[in-house]
């Protein structure tokens, strides 16, 4: 686990949006295509020709597609993306790190993404997967701890490299543990001005909109009880 200097809603923001992928985060960039693609038209357009291709050919092969929307009471979010063409793992290289995960018997190039609110999220490759939770330690600190998971049978050293299995989300998580605290200090200063979120930033938004709906529920509730 590591502690971030910075309040557990600066960080969770931070990890359900990508607006800031690009300046921040070359080695996502060069893993996941959206990550460009959203600040570029032409990207863009390749993006999305690439992701019906990859939905038509992955459910041909009989492997699950589509995306579940974040409900007005709901706690989570999630779907299937793919990966970039010719990357069927979150790899440095694209190729595989370690052995299919459970009924699996070849790659599909796709990742299951899935937000648990307010705390959780999930990343699953075909052949490993990553859980990351948020834990508020003081209204200043959180904590971040980050599990990979592969197969249970797996053997180290012969099936996978843990170093390559971490790589990608590792440093990614260092980046963000950078720029998180660089954020918060930029909150408490005393010039500090909140701003709208960018039209990319919609997972955030539904983050906070599920934050404040849940603040009232609680109030109200305090206030019968009373």
């Amino acid at each position: 686990a590591e502690v971030i200097q910075a309040n557990w809603k600066v960080v969770a923001e931070n990890f359900w949006e990508c607006y800031h992928c690009a300046p921040t985060h070359p080695e996502f960039c060069g893993v996941m295509s959206y990550a460009h693609a959203q600040n570029n038209e032409r990207l863009l357009a390749d993006r999305l020709q690439f992701e019906r291709d990859w939905e038509a050919t992955t459910r041909q092969r009989g492997f699950k597609v589509g995306r579940v929307k974040l409900s007005e009471r709901g706690l989570h979010q999630g779907g299937r993306v793919p990966i970039r063409p010719d990357f069927v793992t979150q790899s440095r290289d694209g190729q595989p790190l370690a052995p299919l995960l459970g009924n699996y018997t070849e790659y599909d190039g796709g990742i299951t993404s899935f937000m648990h609110f307010p705390l959780i999220w999930y990343v699953v490759s075909n052949d490993h997967a990553l859980l990351t939770r948020f834990t508020p330690v003081s209204p200043l600190r959180t904590e971040l701890e980050l599990t990979w998971l592969v197969r249970e049978d797996a053997i180290t050293g012969d099936d996978y490299d843990p170093d390559d299995v971490c790589w990608l989300w590792r440093v990614t998580a260092e980046q963000d543990k950078l720029i998180c605290e660089n954020n918060q200090l930029g909150i408490l200063s005393s010039r500090y001005q909140p701003g709208p979120y960018a039209t990319t930033e919609s997972s955030v938004d539904d983050f906070v909109s599920w934050y404040l709906r849940e603040l009232q529920t609680s109030t109200n509730s305090m206030r019968a009880t009373n």
